[in-house]
């Protein structure tokens, strides 16, 4: 027989200690029935009881764990937006040099005759193409990351879970 709180009992204030668990790892980018099965182990709650407590906690506590989450998102973010702009300035920088060498008057036919005789056209288009989704994605990353942050709004820390 269980001797625990019954579902209507459970309030994430009663338990700090649990609750900043639950915040660790809720930063720690832990599935959430991955939390709530170590929950129900630590606790002797039922999956219902340790469910609710979880929900509690991410409803409190969501700015927290957000803030928590930001620093390695921003690093990443910010990383992405610094490669992806040398990723573009060294392919526009190699275009440019493929350019210089026409004779003017310039045209387009000349222009597409010389990229395509350049060995390096291909990559040149993949630094490209890649340098601006770089920057794009990374500067889309590191704004939601900061804003999630700032507001507590941000991805949804329950997302993830199913029923077991």
């Amino acid at each position: 027989m269980h001797y625990g709180p019954t579902s209507s009992e459970i309030d994430s204030t009663r338990y700090p200690e649990l609750r900043k668990w639950v915040v660790g790892c809720l930063s720690g980018h832990k599935k959430p029935n991955e939390i709530i099965f170590q929950l129900c182990r630590r606790t002797g709650w039922d999956w219902g009881q340790a469910k609710k407590f979880v929900e509690q906690v991410v409803e409190m506590d969501q700015k927290q764990v957000h803030q928590k989450r930001m620093p390695l998102l921003l690093f990443f973010g910010v990383l992405l937006i610094v490669s992806g702009a040398i990723s573009f300035i060294s392919a526009f920088y190699d275009m440019t040099a493929v350019l210089s060498t026409l004779e003017p008057p310039l045209d387009a036919q000349k222009i597409v005759n010389a990229a395509l005789m350049s060995r390096s056209i291909y990559l040149m288009l993949l630094k490209l193409f890649y340098g601006l989704l770089g920057v794009i994605g990374g500067s889309y990353g590191t704004l939601s990351a900061v804003k999630a942050a700032m507001t507590g709004e941000g991805d949804d820390l329950l997302k993830s879970e199913t029923q077991p």
